[in-house]
């Protein structure tokens, strides 16, 4: 990762995808992993990898916010 690439990681996607494109810096793949689990709710999904590809192009790799069943319990 270059001096210039902003750090990232445990941002919200698209939040970090702005602030990467605000730095003149193109987001180019997101790899999904983790669990697919939609019983919270919540679909956020956070960086917890990010790559320079190349110069000024970036690489994110996300998973959902994970929330434990019983925090979602009524």
């Amino acid at each position: 990762m270059s001096a210039s690439a902003p750090d990232v990681i445990g941002y919200e996607l698209e939040r970090a995808r702005g602030i990467c494109e605000t730095a003149g810096l193109k987001v180019t793949e997101v790899v999904r992993v983790g669990p697919r689990d939609e019983r919270s709710g919540d679909g956020r999904e956070m960086v917890i990898r990010q790559r320079e590809v190349t110069p000024g192009v970036m690489e994110f790799t996300v998973s959902r916010l994970w929330v434990s069943p019983e925090a979602c319990a009524p």
